[in-house]
């Protein structure tokens, strides 16, 4: 089969490669269609701490069963598949309350385990045994599969701040995970949401598929604007979707009181400390909240969201 193999940042190579063997109770996905993501292009260009080298990237994947294991019998050959990344101890506390995105021991496609930039990926039994595999809606294509996983990531992301009912969201970003942001935030709480880039071509973009106050970040003090579409309270929800936006926005200022500010984006690991003014977090109530991937559960609600209308196919390049 033929994979793009990292060999090392900024070095990706199109390789000729054995196919996989069907591992004992798991299966064999031909892979269809598999998402780039900025993490890719991150690890591309500047490596990742877990990886080891050479690594197969890509964890946005859909494809067909193409081999199964005798011991298997959940999937057969020609299912189309979305394929969940991470692969869980399943024993731990955190696997065992549907959190295995917290699992110590995960191993995550494309980062630890070879991943989807190839024609073909072998998952283990225990990969297949904890959910690793979501049937894909009829409705669905293969790409829109594959658009899951992030969109996942998202709904992970908000119900960490327990969206309410007709709550502001404020997102800083507008490149697909925070279009993906926007599109869940209004279908979960019809509130107003607000979203600011900087990025002439991303405004653009978020222009063709989001009814939401899209706002040039270059061209506006960003305070001053949510305080004045927000009747001057600011936003119950602030999402940073870009990995420099805690740096780049005050976060605390923009959220409203007993607001929840949500940390999606990573950012750099030598500027990861930063000033944090916590008497603004304790006289107005305010909680500071991280959100890491998603899990198999999620993915297959994120499935369900999009075969009912959540279109995201304007996302997809």
């Amino acid at each position: 089969m033929k994979a793009a193999v990292l060999e090392k940042p900024g070095k990706l190579a199109i390789r000729e490669l054995p196919d996989p063997s069907c591992p004992t109770g798991g299966v064999v996905v031909k892979v269809l269609a598999s998402n780039v993501c900025s993490t890719d292009l991150h690890m591309w260009q500047m490596g990742h701490p877990t990886l080891k080298y050479p690594r197969i990237l890509g964890h946005e994947i859909a494809g067909v069963v193409a081999e199964v294991s005798n011991e298997e019998k959940r999937f057969k050959v020609g299912d189309k598949v979305q394929v969940y990344p991470g692969i869980g101890c399943g024993t731990c506390e955190y696997c065992r309350r549907g959190s295995e995105n917290l699992c110590p021991s995960i191993q995550i496609m494309g980062f630890n385990l070879d991943g989807g930039f190839a024609q073909y990926l072998a998952l283990p039994k225990s990969g297949v045994e904890n959910g690793c595999l979501n049937i894909i809606p009829s409705s669905l294509s293969l790409s829109e599969a594959a658009m899951a996983e992030p969109l996942a990531c998202c709904l992970n992301g908000l119900e960490k701040v327990e969206l309410k009912k007709d709550e502001t969201v404020l997102i800083l970003g507008a490149g697909p995970i925070g279009c993906l942001f926007a599109m869940v935030a209004k279908h979960q709480s019809s509130g107003k949401v607000i979203l600011f880039e900087k990025d002439s071509a991303r405004i653009s973009q978020a222009r063709l598929g989001l009814e939401v106050d899209l706002l040039d970040a270059n061209n506006v003090d960003v305070v001053e604007a949510v305080m004045e579409l927000t009747g001057g309270l600011g936003a119950d929800v602030v999402v940073t979707c870009f990995r420099e936006a805690a740096l780049e926005y005050p976060l605390l200022e923009l959220a409203a009181p007993g607001g929840r500010v949500l940390m999606f984006s990573g950012i750099s690991q030598d500027r990861g400390v930063v000033p944090t003014d916590l008497n603004a977090v304790h006289y107005r109530e305010l909680a500071l909240i991280g959100a890491y991937g998603c899990t198999s559960v999620q993915c297959q609600r994120a499935l369900g969201l999009m075969a009912e209308g959540l279109e995201v196919n304007w996302l997809i390049s």
